[in-house]
């Protein structure tokens, strides 16, 4: 679906200077595709941390969860905190990524 909009002046003229543009559409195209590989490069340090506090991948973490040998009580506060906070942000990850796909192809 396409719908047209209008941006005040002062927005266009901020986006074109952000982005070092001289079409606000491009410029709008550029800071969204920047804002999407800063968004999953966030995501990825993140998840990096997990990977590292853990020693193993997520897959590997839910996998000893559930098989009681994470050699931490899967039940705890600390643990199902970051089960929950780690497989949100692969999820994020995947659906940032989709956007960029769409951004990238033109949508």
């Amino acid at each position: 679906m396409s719908e047209n909009f209008v941006l005040p002046p002062h927005i266009v003229e901020s986006l074109m200077k952000v982005a070092r543009e001289k079409r606000p559409d491009i410029a709008l195209v550029k800071l969204m595709h920047d804002y999407l590989n800063l968004k999953l490069e966030s995501i990825e340090l993140k998840l990096k941390e997990f990977r590292k506090k853990y020693g193993m991948s997520f897959e590997e973490f839910k996998r000893a969860c559930e098989e009681g040998s994470l050699g931490k009580d899967p039940y705890s506060y600390e643990v199902e905190k970051d089960y929950r906070e780690w497989e949100g942000l692969i999820t994020l990850k995947r659906y940032y990524e989709e956007l960029r796909r769409e951004w990238s192809t033109g949508m």
